[in-house]
């Protein structure tokens, strides 16, 4: 006895069906994707000029601005002598005293720099303490110095904390009382 075997058929059908229907989406998308531009293939096409964002225009450099450009590096890659003196750039802060404590942070990220606190008083001998600056996230601070309060008399006194380092260099007064 023999079966009539109907399924491949039907298999064929789907086979073809789904074929179709794939040849048919591809045809759509390369269709798509001629009309607007979107394949990796497509010929470079040049930029349509944009209206400034908030006051920057992200279009292609004119001349003027390449040179512009070209001088301030240049000009940067000269100025970074090891021999240069360095330029009063960088923010040095006094975010507290607590007696006998100063703590001072310096808008820069170094952590090979010095900082000199020079305690001034007229009629009394400067006293003077160096200590190296640690990187704290995104800026520095100098360690610390530890303001020997016994020694130094009541009053107020003028502190000057000088920052030097790889960034530049950065200063900060205040007048801070010792009681």
């Amino acid at each position: 006895m023999k079966i009539k075997n109907n399924n491949s058929r039907s298999t064929k059908k789907i086979v073809a069906i789904t074929i179709a229907a794939v040849l048919v989406v591809a045809l759509g998308y390369i269709g798509f994707a001629y009309a607007y531009k979107v394949t990796p293939f497509n010929d470079p096409v040049q930029e349509e000029k944009t209206a400034p964002i908030d006051g920057v225009d992200y279009n292609t450099v004119t001349d003027e601005q390449q040179q512009a450009g070209d001088a301030a590096k240049e000009e940067f890659i000269n100025n970074t002598d090891d021999n240069q003196e360095p330029s009063n750039n960088v923010t040095v802060t006094i975010t507290s005293y607590n007696q006998p404590t100063l703590r001072v942070t310096v808008d820069a990220i170094d952590e090979s720099g010095k900082c000199t606190l020079v305690l001034s008083k007229s009629g009394r001998s400067d006293v003077t303490q160096k200590v190296g600056t640690q990187v704290i996230g995104s800026y520095s601070v100098c360690e610390g110095f530890d303001i020997p309060v016994a020694d130094l008399g009541t009053g107020d006194w003028q502190a000057t904390i000088t920052y030097e380092g790889s960034a530049g260099r950065g200063q900060v007064q205040k007048v801070i009382p010792v009681q």
